[in-house]
C-alpha cells in the first residue's frame, strides 16, 4: 500500500471513530435529558399531591426518584467509560500504536473501571 493510500486508510478509520465517539456522548446526553424530565415529573406529583399524600407515599415516591438516580447515573457511567475507550483507540492509532486498519475492538469493561472512571470525572 503506498503512503498516500496508507494515510487515507488512517484517516477514515479515525473519522469511524470520531463517528462512534458522538453517539457515545449523544447517548450519555439523551440519559441526561431523560433523567431531569422523569425527576421533574415526580417532583410535581409530590407537589401536585402533597395534600392527599402520607408519609408512606412519599417514602415511596423519594425511593423509586432514588432508584431513577442510580440506574440513569449507571447509564451515563458507562457511555462515559465506552467513550473514552474509544478515544483511547483513537489516540493509539493517531500515534500509531495500532496499526491494524479499520480494527473498531475495545478492551472489555469491567464494573470497576466504570466505577473508576466516575471517580475519575
Amino acid at each position: 500500500m503506498s503512503k498516500e493510500q496508507e494515510s487515507y486508510s488512517k484517516i477514515e478509520h479515525l473519522k469511524m471513530i470520531e463517528e462512534v465517539i458522538k453517539r457515545m456522548a449523544n447517548n450519555s446526553l439523551d440519559i441526561k435529558k431523560l433523567y431531569v424530565t422523569l425527576f421533574v415529573a415526580f417532583m410535581v406529583l409530590i407537589l401536585k399531591e402533597k395534600v392527599t399524600m402520607t408519609n408512606n407515599d412519599y417514602r415511596l415516591t423519594i425511593f423509586i426518584m432514588l432508584i431513577i438516580t442510580v440506574v440513569f447515573g449507571f447509564l451515563d457511567m458507562y457511555y462515559l467509560t465506552l467513550e473514552r475507550k474509544y478515544r483511547d483507540l483513537f489516540d493509539n492509532i493517531n500515534l500509531g500504536l495500532n496499526e491494524e486498519n479499520y480494527i473498531m475492538k475495545i478492551s472489555k469493561i469491567s464494573m470497576t473501571a466504570i466505577v473508576i472512571n466516575c471517580y475519575n470525572c
